[in-house]
């Protein structure tokens, strides 16, 4: 019990401190112009220095395996090279071809770079039983960095540990990319009916999107590696789309601080509805300010929390139900019944049937902080809308939290798991 407690008690200090002395990105949430809604979407991208993209309508993968197979496909028509980030990543029965095929483009003379976070070796879902690290790769023509790894000579440096590389990304001969929040693990590749989770990857095409990510791919691999990627030595394809789609690529690295921006020029800009999937929404007082704004508006915000299995994480959203409720948000939980459905790891928001804006971003102080994140936004009405409805099947196997509900869970308990999420959510 006191071993509990004292856990408790460093873990509360440590999230306090941080949250006392970090105001560089969640400040941005209430902060001009992004946080504007007589400024345009246009204008407060332009604002926050976002690059605006072209891109084709993407395809949209819900299943691990059916992701997988596009991705196979498209790494088996590369000709240069191929670059991904992820931040959970192991070998297992369930991506095994995956690599084997990385393997045959790698002998073939692609370039191969994987970029996994340090994370993947202590990765606590259902992979962990199926978990082969990628350092068992022996290929030396596939390059494996392994970013920001916990061991021992980090102790020191304790606190850098903090921040992790949250992307999750795939760039093919600088064209043919792949965004989302899916993992190169067992529970992401494993299909839903084989406990897998429910995710999303979006496959497109843009020579933009692909030569930001491969730039800023190779900075990020130079800066944590020895062995140096030049910059001529990928050659990123150009390619000609036929109906493109407007949007903006924001990929949070380094010192970049532009995530908070993004989502705040898109929420700030709803005139009527906004609909969430936020995944352990911890938050502070700047985005509070924002939602409550947009509420005030007249604006309707639904947000989707998934029905978690881990107790801890299911309960810290629990507590922060009735703070959103106060906000004006509706709050709605799954409700399966008695079954328990496959994980929610999805991360999304749409507002007005319009904008788009997925990647690999949780709605949390973490991964504005914290984290390596890459969101896309899609300004497209014919894209928006079929993501609403993918949205709206979601929350028809949901429930609306009562207020008596909401203020039933804020105890004590739930409240200090709730403050360890912003840390560690």
């Amino acid at each position: 019990m006191k071993k509990t407690i004292k856990v408790i008690t460093v873990a509360l200090v440590i999230c306090l401190s941080f949250l006392t002395i970090s105001c560089s990105t969640t400040k941005n949430f209430d902060a001009l112009p992004y946080s504007s809604h007589t400024l345009s979407v246009e204008e407060k991208m332009e604002g926050a220095e976002i690059p605006q993209i072209s891109m084709s309508m993407p395809s949209v993968y819900y299943e691990g395996p059916e992701w997988k197979d596009r991705m196979i496909q498209d790494i088996d028509s590369a000709e240069n090279y191929i670059v991904s980030c992820f931040f959970l990543g192991s070998i297992c029965d369930e991506n095994r071809d995956l690599f084997e095929k990385l393997e045959q483009k790698a002998n073939e003379g692609v370039q191969v770079y994987l970029m996994s976070d340090g994370a993947g070796t202590l990765d606590m879902t259902d992979s962990r039983y199926h978990l082969i690290p990628l350092s068992t790769i022996t290929n030396k023509n596939i390059h494996i960095l392994i970013y920001n790894p916990f061991s021992a000579d980090r102790i020191p440096n304790a606190l850098k540990l903090l921040k992790r590389d949250h992307r999750k990304f795939w760039v093919v001969d600088g064209y043919k990319v792949s965004i989302g929040g899916m993992n190169v693990n067992y529970s992401s590749m494993s299909s839903t009916e084989n406990n897998g989770q429910r995710d999303s990857m979006y496959s497109f095409e843009s020579d933009e999107v692909g030569r930001i990510l491969t730039e800023d791919f190779i900075e990020d691999w130079n800066n944590n590696s020895w062995k140096e990627i030049s910059e001529d030595q990928l050659v990123m394809k150009k390619t000609a789309l036929s109906t493109p789609i407007k949007g903006w690529l924001a990929d949070q690295h380094g010192n970049n601080d532009n995530m908070a921006k993004v989502y705040s020029s898109v929420i700030s800009s709803a005139t009527e509805n906004v609909s969430m999937l936020p995944f352990m929404p911890a938050m502070t007082d700047s985005v509070f300010n924002l939602i409550k704004d947009a509420t005030d508006r007249g604006v309707e915000i639904n947000m989707l929390i998934p029905q978690d299995p881990r107790a801890g994480l299911a309960s810290c959203s629990r507590y922060l139900t009735k703070t959103y409720q106060d906000l004006g948000v509706h709050i709605y939980f799954e409700d399966f019944g008695d079954e328990i459905p496959p994980f929610l790891h999805e991360k999304l928001v749409v507002v007005d049937s319009r904008y788009v804006l997925f990647g690999s971003s949780n709605f949390n102080f973490r991964s504005m902080d914290l984290s390596n994140e890459v969101v896309l936004v899609a300004d497209s009405e014919q894209f928006a809308q079929s993501i609403q409805q993918h949205f709206d099947g979601l929350l028809s196997h949901s429930r609306e939290v009562s207020a008596d509900k909401a203020q039933e869970w804020r105890t004590f308990n739930n409240f200090l798991l709730s403050i360890m999420m912003y840390i560690g959510g």
